[in-house]
């Protein structure tokens, strides 16, 4: 979708080389954000067509499009085996990484369907989120959950973000 911003955070597993490959064969290597300055809004990387972000959680530049994910994210710890334990500290990233990616699900050791009916249900989900802005002050840009057909993360997100 041309008017959608996609965010990739690579576990590193492949090359560089491979991955460089793998982004021209896709025929998206025109849609990747270089980066040279400053994050640009979401309207400015769709207006520009570079609507496609990659970074890689070890690795980054060069390519100039393959940046390393925690120069430009801000996370929450992931590892939780109750709603009670969740908490906003940072896990990755600064205070000044301007994406902030709050990691929301149980884990035990693995995520489960059980599990994300309980974290994803509304009051779970958007009193955390709430919290983690409020002690970060910071607005979440990337919400992330383990089966988000489960729970209500499109109502949380759109009353998040101020939509109806």
């Amino acid at each position: 979708n041309p008017r959608e911003v996609v965010i990739i955070v690579f576990q590193d597993g492949l090359s560089t080389e491979t991955m460089a490959i793998a982004l021209e064969e896709s025929g998206l290597s025109d849609r990747a954000w270089e980066g040279a300055q400053a994050l640009p809004t979401l309207g400015e990387l769709i207006e520009a067509k570079t609507n496609l972000i990659i970074t890689a959680e070890h690795g980054g530049p060069p390519p100039n499009w393959y940046h390393h994910a925690w120069d430009l994210i801000q996370d929450t710890p992931y590892s939780f085996s109750s709603a009670d334990e969740m908490n906003c500290d940072r896990h990755r990233g600064t205070e000044n990484s301007p994406l902030f990616l709050v990691n929301h699900w149980l884990g035990t050791p693995l995520p489960t369907e059980t599990g994300a009916m309980e974290v994803n249900a509304t009051n779970t989900l958007y009193d955390r989120a709430k919290t983690c802005e409020e002690e970060r002050n910071q607005r979440i840009t990337i919400l992330a959950v383990d089966f988000y057909n489960h729970g209500d993360l499109f109502s949380v997100v759109n009353t998040l973000n101020g939509i109806n």
